[in-house]
Order: structure tokens, then C-alpha cells, then sequence
């Protein structure tokens, strides 16, 4: 069963169709994306997160999202331990990462297709995005 997320920022040169209103950063830009990497061998199309914290953002901070081939690389000022991101490819693949204290580099908990869904992910995908 998918973990629903409640945000997301994609890249949206991805995107195959007119719609371009998503963006490489979050409403707030609580999550940016800045150098996207690799799901295993295909390009990562997002990173999927809950956005629990709108009134208490730590400072931002730097993280890698390990994978394997090339990292991506996110600010976020969502620093709380034990928050969630899951980086997703255009065919659903999601890798799952927690952060824990004082961490930069994230490593993989969990690597499955569509363990993550997103705002507009499913309905983007289902339409071919």
C-alpha cells in the first residue's frame, strides 16, 4: 500500500504535455529541489514530502538523497527528525528516506513501485506526465 504524501516538488521538463505549473520548489520553498539525480537507472521526476511543520521551519539545510548512479540534492527547511521524503522516476519507482539528527546524507529505507503518492502524482501519471 502507497504512503500519501501531502507535497511535492517535480521537475517539471519531465512533463510530455502543456501543463507546466508545477515547480522545483515547494509553495513556500520549504523543499528545493536543486540537482536531481538518478532512481536506480532512470531520472528522478520528484520528491514527495509531508509538510507538518508551516509554522515552525527549522533553518535550511543541505541533504543528499543517496541513490544509486547520481544523488540528488534537496534544501529543505523541514529538519525535524523522522521526516519523510520519497523520490520517485516518471513510472512510480519510489525510494524512501528518513532523517535522523544531524544528518546531511540520506540513505534508502525503502525501494518499491509506488510506495509514494503525492498531490496530482497518480492522476499525472495515469495520463502519461
Amino acid at each position: 500500500m502507497a504512503t500519501t504524501y501531502t507535497d511535492g516538488v517535480y521537475d517539471n521538463t519531465k512533463q510530455i504535455t502543456v501543463n507546466r505549473s508545477l515547480s522545483l520548489s515547494g509553495s513556500n520553498a520549504e523543499v528545493v529541489l536543486l540537482g536531481k539525480g538518478n532512481v536506480t537507472s532512470l531520472s528522478a521526476f520528484g520528491v514527495l514530502y509531508n509538510d507538518t511543520a508551516v509554522t515552525s521551519y527549522g533553518p535550511i539545510a543541505t541533504l543528499t538523497l543517496t541513490s544509486p548512479g547520481l544523488n540528488t540534492t534537496i534544501t529543505s527547511k523541514l529538519t525535524a527528525t523522522g521526516t519523510e521524503f520519497a523520490l520517485i522516476d516518471i513510472h512510480g519507482l519510489t525510494v524512501v528516506y528518513t532523517l535522523t539528527a544531524g544528518t546531511t546524507t540520506l540513505f534508502a529505507d525503502l525501494t518499491a513501485k509506488g510506495a509514494g503518492v503525492g498531490p496530482d502524482h497518480r492522476r499525472k501519471y495515469l495520463l502519461g506526465y
